[in-house]
């Protein structure tokens, strides 16, 4: 995990600039992560690819020490075969929707990213939580509603974002 990554903080509230947020690795495979300190707390920032990641430390660490998660899973790799759920890590990503309170999946790349960008900062800054994003291809699909509705945690909201439908799923 790279605990050194910290962004600026102006009264009370978290700031990301454009050079900070060029430093972001976007894995495609195992796990990036970064941290963001501010007055209020701090934020972690998970992106998952395929493979292994964090260690069981790493997730017990970021549950206790952050005021918000967001956690992005790369099921949309922009390969020919992009990855079903079998090829993530299972303990990591159970962890990651297990542990979400907000989780969507989002099945059409580079389309509504308004409905999903206003659902996501609207969760992530202004209702401290742990926030699951999956990124899932159009062949994988129903293979992620069905796991993320197996794995969820019962209080758990679940959104979907795709073509011809959004909003909320159970």
């Amino acid at each position: 995990m790279n605990e050194g990554y910290h962004n600026s903080v102006s009264s009370g509230t978290y700031k990301t600039s454009a050079s900070n947020a060029a430093l972001t690795h976007i894995p495609q495979f195992g796990v990036s992560s970064y941290m963001i300190t501010g007055d209020d707390g701090t934020i972690t920032r998970v992106i998952l690819a395929p493979g292994r990641g964090l260690t069981r430390t790493d997730r017990e660490r970021i549950l206790t020490t952050n005021r918000a998660i967001f956690c992005s899973v790369r099921g949309d790799l922009g390969t020919y075969d992009p990855p079903s759920p079998a090829d993530f890590h299972e303990e990591i990503l159970r962890w990651a929707i297990r542990n979400a309170r907000m989780l969507a999946i989002w099945s059409a790349p580079l389309q509504f990213p308004d409905p999903v960008a206003g659902w996501g900062t609207k969760l992530f800054w202004v209702i401290p939580c742990f926030v699951t994003l999956v990124e899932a291809s159009k062949k994988h699909v129903s293979e992620w509603s069905t796991l993320v509705g197996r794995w969820k945690h019962p209080d758990a909201s679940v959104h979907f974002f795709g073509p011809g439908e959004a909003g909320a799923i159970q």
